[in-house]
């Protein structure tokens, strides 16, 4: 019965770990730079019509481009702060499963035989 609480211990564990990854939120910060540097673009493009550098079918052209860039990129940010919070979500109940399993340990419930 002892492997039980081992075998537990390690998929809480496991489980915390890759919830706790920072991996989305460097991902998402990468994707706020990509969507700040896409809307730089945007305005130094509508800068540039107005100065007469481009033309207006260039401008089009070019705006189009950028604003499917930004959608797929919003897209992407919209995922990944859903991961995130997921994450978030899973580490708290993660913490409340472990101070319950600690609770019932201490009060002497053997969890695999008559707590659940």
């Amino acid at each position: 019965m002892h492997n039980f609480e081992d075998v537990l211990g390690i998929v809480l564990s496991y489980v915390e770990e890759t919830a706790d990854s920072n991996e989305n939120i460097r991902r998402k910060q990468q994707v706020d730079k990509d969507i700040a540097s896409l809307e730089l673009k945007k305005s130094r493009m509508t800068d540039m019509l107005i100065d007469g550098t481009i033309t207006k079918g260039m401008y089009g052209k070019k705006l189009a481009e950028l604003t499917r860039k930004l959608h797929k990129l919003a897209g992407r940010k919209s995922l990944l702060e859903d991961s995130i919070h997921t994450q978030e979500d899973i580490n708290r109940r993660m913490s409340e499963l472990r101070d319950i399993l600690m609770k019932e340990e201490v009060s002497g419930c053997r969890i695999w035989q008559d707590c659940f």
